[in-house]
């Protein structure tokens, strides 16, 4: 039977509650910080990260998980993703730093909250993408410092979701964390 991870409406107040006081802190610092409504569960990255908008298409509305991970990482500061409840199944195959295609590459600070770890459920389909569903690292690339990376940690928070079928390469089948 395929590893699950569920977060309980209990450990998510807790991330909630760290996420909320890890972002009061970074308030001062923090050069950005939106919050994404994904409204799709398609697997469609973003049209464009050098904008503000997330969206799958110029000027379409359309969110999803992968589009809202680009857009975070693309604009510094504590983001947060907000989830409605649906089964987001990760389907680009591929290998990348930048969350275009495999597993979604969380590169800077932030938080994700589901509707329900029953009702809000992240897939990563590992049999097709060969990859798991999030890996968060500090860096882009195989760097351990550098330009590509951020300052200090990623601290990401995942709240009221399930996590599963996921793949290890190497680390993690869920989460592998380097940030």
């Amino acid at each position: 039977m395929p590893a699950r991870i569920e977060l309980s409406a209990r450990a998510s107040r807790r991330f909630a509650c760290l996420a909320l006081a890890v972002g009061l802190l970074g308030l001062a610092s923090s050069t950005h910080a939106t919050t994404y409504q994904v409204n799709s569960p398609a697997d469609v990255p973003d049209a464009n990260t050098q904008t503000a908008a997330c969206e799958t298409a110029a000027g379409n509305g359309i969110c999803t998980l992968r589009a809202a991970v680009q857009q975070a990482n693309a604009h510094p500061g504590l983001d947060t993703i907000l989830l409605p409840a649906n089964t987001y199944v990760l389907s680009r195959v591929g290998d990348d730093d930048s969350a275009l295609n495999g597993d979604l590459d969380i590169t800077d600070s932030l938080t994700v909250i589901g509707s329900d770890p029953a009702l809000t459920i992240i897939d990563g389909n590992g049999v097709v993408t060969g990859d798991r569903a999030f890996e968060i690292s500090r860096c882009i690339g195989n760097q351990q410092d550098g330009p590509n990376c951020v300052v200090g940690p990623v601290v990401t928070s995942l709240a009221n979701l399930a996590i599963e079928h996921g793949v290890a390469k190497y680390f993690g089948g869920g989460i592998y964390n380097q940030g």
